[in-house]
């Protein structure tokens, strides 16, 4: 155990070192009771910058804790109102889990969101609406996955079932990789080569879809601090505008007929992503109806439109109101 008479000495290398928010790291780091040698190491991470969750190697969100490691991205508060979203969503809608229903979380990183929906879901609803759902992650990290399933084998009774895939691609049987039999064999260094039986590709309909895709433009991120770039690049930024990711993720949901999507965007995508759905009703106006809620504009609607598609899309504040939650709902779930 670290003598606390050591903590000044401690705490003036941090600031010496231009380490952001110092006292509450080492305090961090403190409280964990490591041995000498473990501390020093871990300290010497801390004074590089390192992310203090990775050097920790675990982080807490929505009351659970979750391994991270630098193949993930850290958990966020803003994800949390996420994970609030949905449940408020459904809390409101629980007979619409009467049948059978798909959950797939895409981009799923240490598996935050799609583990803490499976256990919050299991408290919300009754057993039978609870059996009815099938609890699914991707992600194109095969590192990733490895943390998301080591969580899962933690914290659930490890039936979320995890695909390696870019996307959707895990729709498609020539394209994607199931985790589960990377798992099979961990010791294949080719393990990216492999190909499985396409029988088990994923093949029925995703009822709702949750993500929280890499939104920060290649700009943005040249820009973040130095601790945050230590963090996954292709789990921050899709190497462009920070809108690619997310355009495929909402023309797969609308062409796709999927109830709800759910996703976390950034704080100044707003007005990029209205001008993108306005020009997705101009060119669905035939098939669809395209609501918008909340973006202070309504499109017109056809009375005599019913029975084709149409979806209601709103965009919600997180607490320090910055935009920051992309909600679509399927009008005829709703």
């Amino acid at each position: 155990m670290i003598k606390s008479t050591k903590y000044s000495s401690f705490l003036n290398q941090l600031k010496k070192n231009n380490i952001e928010n110092s006292e509450s790291k080492l305090y961090w780091l403190l409280e964990e009771n490591y041995s000498e040698d473990i501390f020093n190491e871990k300290f010497c991470r801390l004074l590089n910058n390192e992310p203090l969750q990775y050097i920790l190697g675990y982080w807490e969100f929505y009351g659970y804790s979750f391994f991270v490691n630098p193949s993930v991205l850290i958990p966020r508060p803003e994800t949390e109102e996420l994970i609030e979203s949905i449940l408020n969503i459904f809390s409101k809608k629980i007979d619409y889990f009467n049948e059978k229903r798909v959950i797939v979380d895409l981009c799923t990183g240490s598996g935050i969101i799609i583990i803490t929906l499976f256990l919050e879901l299991k408290k919300l609803l009754a057993k039978k609406y609870f059996e009815n759902i099938t609890f699914i992650a991707t992600d194109i990290s095969q590192d990733a996955l490895l943390v998301a399933k080591k969580n899962s084998e933690k914290l659930t009774d490890n039936s979320i079932i995890f695909y390696q895939s870019d996307l959707f691609d895990f729709t498609n049987k020539n394209k994607y990789i199931k985790i589960d039999d990377f798992n099979k064999d961990s010791n294949n260094s080719n393990k990216k080569n492999i190909i499985y039986d396409n029988k088990q590709f994923f093949s029925e309909k995703i009822d709702i879809l949750v993500s929280n895709p890499p939104y920060i433009s290649i700009d943005d991120f040249k820009n973040l601090s130095e601790d945050v770039k230590k963090e996954p690049q292709i789990a921050l930024t899709d190497g462009f505008d920070g809108l690619s990711i997310i355009k495929k993720i909402i023309d797969y949901s609308i062409f796709n007929q999927i109830d709800y999507l759910f996703m976390e965007i950034g704080y100044n995508q707003r007005e990029s992503l209205e001008n993108y759905l306005e020009e997705l009703l101009k060119e669905k106006s035939k098939n669809s109806l395209l609501k918008y809620d909340n973006f202070n504009k309504l499109n017109d609607l056809s009375e005599n439109n019913l029975n084709k598609q149409s979806y209601n899309f709103s965009i919600k504040k997180d607490i320090s109101n910055n935009d920051r939650i992309f909600f679509m709902e399927n009008f005829f779930c709703s």
